[in-house]
């Protein structure tokens, strides 16, 4: 699939496509440059900056979604520089709200890699642990007994934001999803909630992740696939 976008610095059209094994290493580097100017994100990614740590904390949670999710990569078709990335799962719950069937490992509280003190102080697996159990819940009420995408990531290259490549990762998102028939969920930290908002999904809950500090949230985001 490829997408034009006139806005990138050298005119080139941006192609969208699957990851694979040998694009993880870029991807990985890529995503932890664009999620640098996102706070919330970057208060778990690199809490005291990029680090050899850090960025092998990062590598590991990103195998176990290239495991068991669909990963894309946007790049510039001339060099093949990828400059941005997409993140999506399909997951189906019962009627009780909980996972049906095999838990993969990238959504398992339970998997030891969420409770390694090792990975700190630069990977921030507490904070990480906190969303996930402080959002889990508003999304088994939400989704209970239905099958549906999860928007899990989407990051462009830092010197690339706002020049419309998010915008074409969403679209793909979006066009996954209507050929699968099922609605999207996701969670939008606070830099991303305009995106989402100007892109159809309907707001819900906002969830608080630490009373001492209000302003790191995450707000429940849905699109139905009409």
């Amino acid at each position: 699939m490829t997408l034009t976008n006139a806005a990138v610095q050298d005119g080139a059209a941006i192609t969208i496509s699957r990851v694979v094994e040998a694009d993880l290493d870029e991807f990985v580097r890529v995503s932890i440059d664009g999620f640098s100017a996102d706070p919330l994100v970057s208060a778990i990614m690199m809490p005291i900056g990029v680090t050899p740590k850090s960025k092998a904390a990062w590598m590991h949670y990103t195998r176990a979604l290239f495991e068991g999710c669909h990963l894309w990569k946007a790049a510039k078709p001339d060099t093949g520089e990828i400059v941005g990335g997409l993140i999506l799962g399909t997951v189906e719950r019962d009627e009780r709200g909980k996972w049906s069937g095999h838990m993969p490992r990238w959504a398992d509280n339970s998997n030891p890699f969420w409770h390694d003190p090792a990975w700190l102080p630069d990977f921030n697996i507490t904070l990480m642990r906190q969303l996930r159990e402080r959002t889990v819940p508003a999304e088994e009420s939400l989704m209970k007994g239905r099958r549906y995408i999860k928007g899990i990531s989407l990051f462009v290259l830092k010197e690339l934001q706002h020049a419309g490549i998010g915008r074409q990762l969403c679209a793909h998102a979006l066009s996954h999803a209507k050929q699968q028939g099922l609605p999207i969920f996701c969670l939008a930290s606070p830099a991303g909630l305009t995106l989402y908002l100007k892109l159809g999904f309907e707001k819900g809950e906002t969830v608080m992740l630490d009373p001492a500090k209000p302003q790191e949230t995450m707000t429940v985001m849905l699109l139905s696939p009409e």
